[in-house]
């Protein structure tokens, strides 16, 4: 949706779509890089806080954040203001990086590449699904910025503040009882690394 949103702001701008994508490429890494990981770290090793709290805290702030910033830039009043108001809701949904996607090496460390793969293909479908469904609201709502894009808009701050909620409540970092790949007789659990160790002595 954001690509279909720059080339919107490209034709009234008549600006190349180089030059305004360019702002919010780097802002995710930026965030993520700095705000999210650095400061997560630093709230876990300063601070008396849970892991699951930290995770929540950093999600809530990415989607958030993201939504209202989705929801102003339907009323921005310029190009400038737009490609701003979008560069700012991609580089602090980057902060949620620190909270959901690092989430899967707490709840499952030795299977957190399936499960974050499985993950990926799943919000593959969604990213396709929303760009369809912000094609069909803007072409029945008006192909300016100020009347479909604020109805599509306005659905992308919704999908932020839905995934918000559902973390909120039904987060936690308390590694998984799946996670283990074995049981032994007295009802103790074994990592795999763990048990990888034992078959090499």
């Amino acid at each position: 949706m954001n690509s279909l949103f720059i080339h919107a702001i490209n034709r009234r701008s008549g600006l190349s779509k180089e030059i305004n994508s360019c702002p919010p490429t780097p802002s995710p890494f930026l965030f993520t890089r700095f705000l999210g990981g650095v400061f997560a770290d630093f709230l876990r090793i300063k601070t008396s806080l849970s892991l699951t709290t930290i995770r929540k805290l950093f999600a809530g702030l990415g989607f958030g954040l993201k939504g209202i910033f989705f929801v102003a830039l339907g009323f921005a009043p310029s190009e400038i203001y737009a490609t701003v108001l979008l560069s700012l809701s991609l580089g602090f949904s980057g902060l949620a990086v620190a909270g959901y996607a690092v989430n899967v090496i707490d709840l499952a460390p030795n299977f957190s590449g399936l499960v974050m793969g499985f993950a990926n293909s799943v919000s593959t479908f969604t990213g396709i699904l929303s760009t369809f469904i912000a094609s069909i609201v803007v072409h029945k709502f008006g192909l300016e910025l100020t009347n479909g894009w604020r109805v599509a808009l306005a659905l992308a701050a919704l999908s932020q503040f839905c995934a918000m909620l559902i973390y909120l409540i039904f987060g936690s970092s308390e590694e998984q009882s799946w996670a283990y790949a074995d049981a032994d007789r007295d009802g103790e659990t074994t990592p795999m690394n763990e048990e990888s160790k034992v078959g090499d002595r």
